[in-house]
């Protein structure tokens, strides 16, 4: 609007409003000059977004009402170019991105929600880039509009492309390599001869193998993480019993808890349905957790293993009584590669976002309770087979 035509509307605005409610002109002059402050400071909070789109649309029609001054930079194209072309969207959004935006717009609409998508915009210029599309509906005058928010997420994609090229070696060209090693290492500590140069030999092959284990566990560990975060890992739904698997993860870490001194056990409480899962997963979870707690634990303390159900769930849990997580450190401990400073559970930062990755694929939830000085416990849940 210009700024002549502004200031004449506000002129006519104060003088009506100081006619009807007998309102002092200078109160209404203070009024209208805090609204044009706000104004004008979410003007430019709006334009000056980084790597963002911030526009406003007609439900029906998709026409844009509004789109703010970084379309340019973003897209190659000017505000009024994005509001020029009337279907924009199907202009610009490559298929199959196309239609699924189209249809969340729809659902969005339709089911009042908010929604968010990734998908490809081709510039005028022939170059695709990937936006990342969230929208929300309210009103304007009785009719729905819909408010979004496309920010571009272009160099984020590359740099999950180039991480997933990167493990693509690092599971094919690491892992065979080390297994010849580890098959090796076991040879050489069978054939080791007897004597005390061939108890040393054993001692040594057997350090070796044990580090060449946990590089293999790590590769495992990458190639798990990869495949979640694509949501191409696969997983089975098959009915199991949470009490058998609860008792077999306890056996599994039943030495290198005595070797630590520390008291692991199970406890499973009351008759517990059969849960939908993959077993295989499962104890890989509990195994994680378990390896977490004594880890975390000090000589002496206890590490209790339980399972229970929960209406619909079963839920299973962890505890130890180490020396438990700062309160800061809590909301990032299943966020990938992260090892925050002074936090009992070290290693690659892979095994808890695996765990998380893993409850959600099997239609679960997992979350962590710590207390400094009394102690953590992870609780998860598995649906129950009402089959």
């Amino acid at each position: 609007m210009d700024p002549r035509e502004h200031q004449g509307r506000k002129g006519r605005l104060v003088r009506w409003f100081g006619a009807r409610f007998g309102r002092p002109r200078a109160e209404l002059e203070r009024v209208l000059a805090q609204v044009d402050i706000e104004r004008l400071r979410f003007r430019d909070l709006v334009n000056n977004l980084d790597h963002a789109v911030v526009w406003e649309a007609d439900a029906q029609t998709l026409r844009f009402s509004f789109v703010s001054d970084r379309a340019l930079g973003v897209s190659g194209m000017s505000p009024e170019e994005w509001m020029s072309v009337p279907d924009f969207w199907s202009t610009f959004v490559p298929p199959p991105d196309r239609d699924n935006l189209l249809a969340l717009f729809r659902h969005c609409i339709a089911e009042r929600r908010d929604e968010r998508y990734d998908h490809r915009f081709r510039r005028p210029d022939g170059r695709v880039l990937w936006f990342h599309t969230g929208v929300h509906v309210a009103e304007r005058a009785g009719r729905p509009i819909l408010q979004g928010v496309s920010v571009d997420v272009s160099e984020l994609k590359e740099a999950i492309a180039a991480r997933e090229r990167i493990l693509g070696i690092v599971s094919h060209d690491l892992r065979n390599p080390l297994s010849v090693i580890t098959m090796g290492l076991e040879l050489m500590a069978r054939k080791a001869p007897p004597g005390e140069a061939g108890a040393e030999l054993r001692q040594r092959a057997g350090t070796v193998l044990r580090q060449a284990r946990h590089m293999a566990r790590i590769i495992e560990d990458l190639v798990d993480l990869a495949a979640l975060s694509e949501k191409r890992l696969s997983v089975a739904h098959d009915p199991d019993d949470p009490r058998k698997l609860t008792m077999e993860a306890v056996a599994n870490f039943e030495g290198r808890a005595k070797e630590k001194g520390l008291r692991l056990q199970g406890a499973c409480a009351g008759e517990l349905p059969r849960v939908l899962c993959d077993p295989v997963r499962v104890l890989q979870i509990l195994g994680n957790l378990i390896s977490n707690a004594i880890d975390a634990t000090e000589p002496g303390g206890s590490i209790v293993v339980r399972a229970e159900r929960r209406g619909d769930e079963v839920l299973f849990s962890v505890a130890d009584t180490g020396r438990g997580i700062p309160a800061e450190h809590l909301p990032n401990l299943f966020e990938p590669y992260w090892r925050g400073s002074g936090v009992a559970y070290k290693g690659s930062g892979l095994g808890l976002a695996i765990v998380q990755g893993l409850v959600a694929a099997l239609g679960g939830r997992v979350w962590v309770e710590s207390e400094m000085g009394r102690g953590t416990t992870f609780y998860f849940t598995l649906p129950v087979d009402e089959g």
